[in-house]
């Protein structure tokens, strides 16, 4: 298994493809389909020490996925546009997060982890987008270059519990790119 980065030398991003050409979001997804994401996952990257962030191009347009990738390989995350506010930007304020991601595990009754990631952007992406999203990128973090984002006060009315758990900050901000080890594409 791939060990950590080596420090003060900018790791290489591994970019892999995971095209499925069965994933759909007109209905339901087949949920089947994400064991070949996790395989990928397993496959390339220590599950123990990563923090996985999915996004879907259609929420920055009018970016190709490979121009969106080749712009996340570069800042180390997708938030490259300082103008630019993210999907729920009042709600997490509070957490002065960078990025929502979370460990690789398998959610209880989901068939794979990359499954219940489907599920998430299925069935809540229209809470707060008002339309189902396709996952399209993921973004793999090296868990290390992370830490915990800021737990406000529970008593403030944009607080949701338990939600700083999927919330974190780069551990170097000026180093965003070195804690970047991977991409994977779902064309």
């Amino acid at each position: 298994m791939p060990g950590p980065p080596i420090r003060g030398r900018r790791p290489k991003v591994r970019v892999y493809a995971v095209p499925l050409p069965g994933y759909r979001i007109e209905g339901p997804p087949d949920y089947t389909l994400g064991e070949n994401v996790d395989r990928v996952i397993r496959d390339h990257f220590d599950v123990h020490r990563i923090i996985v962030r999915a996004i879907s191009s259609a929420d920055h347009p009018p970016l190709t996925l490979d121009q969106l990738a080749h712009r996340i390989r570069a800042k180390g995350t997708d938030r490259y546009d300082p103008e630019r506010r993210g999907v729920a930007h009042e709600q997490f304020a509070p957490y002065h997060a960078d990025l929502q991601g979370g460990p690789f595990g398998r959610e209880p009754g989901a068939a794979s982890f990359f499954a219940g990631v489907m599920r998430h952007f299925y069935e809540d992406a229209p809470i707060d987008r008002g339309r189902p999203l396709r996952i399209d990128l993921l973004l793999i973090y090296d868990r290390d270059a992370l830490v915990p984002a800021d737990t406000p006060d529970p008593g403030s009315p944009r607080v949701r519990p338990g939600l700083e758990t999927f919330l974190f900050r780069f551990k170097d901000p000026d180093r965003k790119p070195e804690a970047l080890i991977g991409l994977i594409k779902i064309p």
